[in-house]
């Protein structure tokens, strides 16, 4: 009882700093931290996600899937409908964007950036390609308003992933020439 209690305060604690706080806590099947955090949340705004057994990459893909249901106001009905949908679209597009391995630029040959571009233009369209063939399917349960805020959303949750890994890389570097 009294490890709850410290544990209380200090989820108070994090929730009192102003800005948004992103807070992991691990445990057990039966350590009674799901409670812990039913209690805390209580008459709070908060966002709440509960890993599984997955890979990063499938947990970073259901947390994304979370975020747009609750951000879209989904009922239970249209939460049914949509995850399979975004599931394969976002299986879809990974699969798409994992098509041009990164090559370092320097060391290529006029003719292998050319490559490298049209690449890339047959990428882009193989996308396009894509969001054209799902929006028809979203829009079968979604509003073009949705759509275009599941979109707007997609666009700023990969674009504050990239400047999360650019600040990470950048703390790589920086760790590695101190190391030195």
């Amino acid at each position: 009882m009294n490890a709850k209690k410290t544990d209380l305060k200090e989820l108070e604690g994090w929730y009192a700093k102003s800005g948004n706080q992103l807070m992991l806590l691990y445990g057990g099947m039966d350590c009674r931290k799901e409670q812990l955090i039913k209690e805390f949340c209580v008459g709070k705004k908060y966002f709440y996600y509960r890993c599984r057994q997955l890979s990063a990459q499938e947990q970073m893909q259901k947390m994304q899937c979370n975020q747009l249901i609750n951000a879209l106001a989904l009922d239970d009905a249209e939460t049914a409908k949509f995850k399979p949908v975004y599931t394969k679209y976002m299986e879809e597009m990974r699969a798409v964007r994992d098509m041009n391995p990164r090559a370092p630029r320097s060391t290529l040959t006029d003719a292998e950036v050319e490559q490298v571009i049209k690449a890339r233009f047959a990428q882009s369209r193989k996308m396009l390609d894509i969001r054209e063939k799902y929006y028809n399917e979203f829009r079968k349960f979604l509003s073009p308003k949705q759509i275009q805020k599941m979109y707007n959303m997609e666009k700023r949750i990969g674009d504050k992933m990239r400047k999360e890994m650019g600040k990470r890389q950048g703390m790589k570097k920086n760790n590695s020439n101190s190391r030195r």
